[in-house]
């Protein structure tokens, strides 16, 4: 790994190590969707030597077309206010698992590169998608308060 590249990486783990403290899978990314950081949570639906790689090329999605019509690519860009989506991710080469997206995009310094943390979430077979769309938006909103609080103190 470059020297450039393990500083960059270390500074953003610094800087979101307390995201590992969430329950759900999260993974920070820039505005072109580059990895900067993984929770432990996310690190098991995510290949090795993620840091600096776009989402599309390290997590094994379903749909390979995902990269050229992303939604949740847009949204990071935009920037405005939670956005919801899905993807379908291969856990095993055969078998593959849905989950529900909230991309929250992240107040930055014009020295942070990152803007948006992406949170994944599982859908369980016996919610209607209504009631879980519903929680899924608290949960993000409670969990962009928090990021919000930290950053301010940090």
């Amino acid at each position: 790994m470059p020297e450039h590249q393990s500083t960059l990486q270390e500074e953003a783990n610094l800087r979101w190590s307390f995201i590992d403290k969430v329950d759900d899978a999260c993974v920070v990314v820039t505005e072109r969707m580059e990895i900067v950081f993984v929770n432990g949570q996310a690190r098991g639906l995510l290949q090795e030597h993620t840091f600096g790689k776009r989402c599309f090329e390290v997590i094994p999605v379903a749909e390979k077309d995902c990269a050229w019509e992303c939604p949740t690519l847009r949204a990071v860009a935009e920037a405005k206010d939670l956005v919801y989506c899905e993807e379908t991710v291969c856990t095993d080469g055969e078998s593959s698992v849905c989950l529900g997206v909230i991309v929250i995009p992240l107040p930055t310094k014009p020295a942070d590169a990152s803007r948006a943390l992406l949170m994944l979430r599982g859908k369980p077979a016996d919610v209607t998608q209504e009631a879980y769309k519903t929680q899924l938006f608290r949960d993000a909103k409670q969990l962009r308060n928090h990021i919000e609080q930290h950053l301010l103190t940090t």
